[in-house]
């Protein structure tokens, strides 16, 4: 069925797709409220820092460590890209680089630009970022995880994983042909090193006096933050090879709590930026990788119904995710605005809600104007190569 002749109703509804694991899902969406909460609650906070302060406890800080979101991201992109390889890989079916690049751009860029385009146009009230031509062509090569992130500062993430992109199928095609301990030699290596590198950065007199220059030395860097994404190959590898098939309820249930456990000591106990340390800029990465990968392997392979991570409201919430990562930051500023004119004791309630209602309807226009008609267009385009590819064997 072509685009055009595909019914309104169908075209305007969510669908899961055949063999989707619901819970990733779920984890997709928390990602992207944990990000969302981030931007929400922190200028709320600077504002007021004894807004959520009771029972000597700050309730804003597990929402202001919302930033982990995106290393959840980052896991759930790195299991998911290198499982479509790796499943190619061992049916047989050629990887062609070309074919994967050509269906990740689909996927990727069209909303990513269409977001540039309305900001650089001035779309978004109140948010007038200073844009230089560099900016501007920075952002057009998906270079800012290096060179600023200077336009959306979130579209930092974007650089990382594109880069990643590039990497994934030699990744997977070398880790492929190995066996056993030289395999996940090789992917643990992966993981430990954007660590050992940012060790190697602080020794070198690497700046972290500020979260500022944290960010710019240590976070974004794609060669500093992978961690995340080569966990979630790992994670792949692991599915692939039937070591999460064989887990037993108690040794999920062990693997979840460590993995929560070690999570919520991070994200409870204080904010995680606020006194920058070497623990910080090395260790604490690589602890949040391995935290959301383990609930990742905890969830995987799972008899029974996928439960409260499979909900209907969460699906949604994934299926807008990108687009609402996309779009929030730039309408922050008339949340604002709108919340100040309003003012009185409601005026942070109605700040976080007009984000999260502006964010949602901006998310889902770009994602059925300008984000579904080209995912439409990949599935046609990978359908088209497989029916190639059975007529040439």
């Amino acid at each position: 069925m072509t685009l055009a002749a595909r019914p309104a109703p169908d075209y305007l509804g969510f669908h899961r797709k055949p063999g989707a694991i619901p819970e990733l899902d779920g984890l997709r969406a928390i990602a992207v409220l944990l990000v969302l909460a981030r931007h929400i609650f922190r200028p709320l906070q600077e504002r007021d820092p004894d807004l959520m302060v009771a029972f000597w406890y700050d309730f804003a800080t597990p929402f202001v460590n919302g930033w982990v979101g995106v290393d959840l991201f980052f896991v759930l992109s790195g299991f998911l890209i290198s499982r479509h390889l790796l499943s190619r890989h061992r049916q047989g079916r050629t990887i062609s680089m070309g074919a994967y690049l050509g269906a990740r751009a689909l996927r990727i860029l069209p909303a990513y630009f269409a977001v540039l385009g309305l900001v650089l146009l001035g779309a978004f009230p109140f948010y007038a970022p200073e844009v230089t031509t560099r900016s501007i062509l920075v952002h057009l090569a998906v270079l800012q995880d290096y060179l600023g992130s200077d336009i959306v500062v979130a579209f930092w993430s974007l650089g990382v994983e594109e880069k990643f992109y590039l990497c994934a199928p030699f990744i997977v095609l070398v880790a492929a042909h190995m066996r056993g301990a030289r395999r996940y030699g090789l992917l643990a290596a992966l993981i430990l090193m954007p660590m050992a590198l940012r060790m190697t950065a602080l020794a070198g007199g690497g700046d972290i006096g500020s979260y500022e220059a944290l960010f710019r030395n240590f976070r974004s860097p794609f060669h500093l933050t992978f961690d995340g994404l080569a966990m979630g190959t790992m994670v792949a590898f692991l599915q692939a090879d039937g070591v999460t098939q064989r887990m037993g309820i108690a040794l999920r249930r062990v693997i979840l709590a460590l993995s929560v456990l070690m999570l919520g000591s991070l994200i409870f106990h204080a904010p995680m930026m606020a006194r920058i340390d070497a623990f910080d800029a090395t260790a604490q990465p690589l602890l949040i990788a391995l935290g959301f990968g383990g609930v990742l392997i905890s969830l995987l392979d799972r008899r029974g119904t996928p439960g409260w991570l499979g909900a209907r409201p969460l699906f949604v919430i994934a299926i807008l995710s990108y687009t609402l990562y996309l779009v929030h930051m730039p309408l922050i500023p008339l949340a604002t605005v709108l919340s100040l004119a309003i003012g009185g004791p409601l005026e942070p309630v109605i700040f976080a809600g007009t984000v999260l209602v502006l964010s949602l309807a901006a998310a889902m226009v770009i994602h059925f104007a300008i984000e579904k008609p080209f995912l439409m267009l990949k599935e046609a385009w990978a359908r088209l190569g497989d029916d190639s590819a059975k007529g040439l064997r």
